[in-house]
């Protein structure tokens, strides 16, 4: 039966990023110091080849846009103004990326930002197989941790980070694997 196909999109306002992908069969109320039951690494070769994932880079540009201050109507009815966007937009699930630059996972620490604003979008389908390391996966709940700069990302670091289009709480990281 095959897995589940996942997708880990990743925007990042620093430029060294780790990620880890670990699967556990405990409940989501279990303590933390449960360790899990297999770890993939998608920092190396063998860990991406493992899920059959590869990672994909972009910088990000900030532009400034014509737009409109918000209205009565609590939209952007307003006055016209000047105002600040960011390209690519890649937050949707079916954005082409098969142009970005395609990275080493080894090489997820080099710095890639320039700047002292410096935006980057990391980006990585991966299939869950079916076994990590003798351990079923079917039913379990797959974590994904993320470590930037030698510090576990936190809201001050990442922009947007989902699973499958669903944007997710850096508190809230659990979610369990469908069984087909």
């Amino acid at each position: 039966m095959p897995r589940p196909q996942a997708s880990l999109l990743v925007a990042l306002s620093v430029s060294a990023i780790t990620i880890t992908f670990a699967i556990i069969s405990r409940a989501d109320h279990a303590p933390r110091a449960v360790l899990p039951d297999g770890v993939v690494d998608l920092r190396t070769t063998e860990g991406v080849a493992r899920v059959k994932a590869q990672w994909r880079y972009s910088d990000t540009r900030i532009n400034e846009i014509d737009h409109r201050s918000v209205g009565s109507d609590l939209k952007a009815s307003g006055p016209k103004n000047r105002t600040f966007d960011f390209t690519p937009d890649a937050r949707a699930t079916d954005f082409d990326d098969s142009k970005w630059e395609v990275i080493p996972a080894d090489s997820l620490e080099k710095r890639r930002g320039n700047g002292r604003l410096s935006l980057n979008w990391y980006r990585l389908d991966l299939t869950i197989p079916e076994k990590v390391g003798g351990f079923d996966t079917r039913g379990s709940t797959a974590v994904f941790e993320i470590v930037v700069e030698g510090r576990q990302a936190d809201a001050r670091m990442a922009r947007t980070i989902q699973f499958e289009g669903e944007k997710l709480e850096l508190a809230a990281r659990r979610r369990k694997l469908s069984s087909g």
